[in-house]
């Protein structure tokens, strides 16, 4: 079953008020679980993304460097 645009809407929405009450608890599970690469973590408006390793953090550097080459936007900022 595909979920409508609203329904993945509503749950974004859903999971980033459920930070706001429990943040702290939220990153601890994510570290848990990916403590070894990068997870994300919902807020309001977009995705917000944890990197966990130094070499997770080079590799990211490095990927936009060959995007901007090749003019490419990547969905970090």
């Amino acid at each position: 079953m595909k979920r409508t645009v609203f329904g993945s809407f509503s749950t974004g929405c859903r999971d980033a008020v459920n930070f706001l009450h429990n943040g702290p608890t939220i990153v601890q599970q994510g570290y848990d679980l990916y403590s070894d690469g990068i997870f994300r973590i919902a807020s309001l408006f977009r995705w917000e993304y944890a990197v966990l390793k130094q070499s997770k953090i080079k590799e990211l550097a490095e990927l936009r460097k060959i995007a901007r080459k090749c003019d490419v936007e990547l969905f970090v900022e």
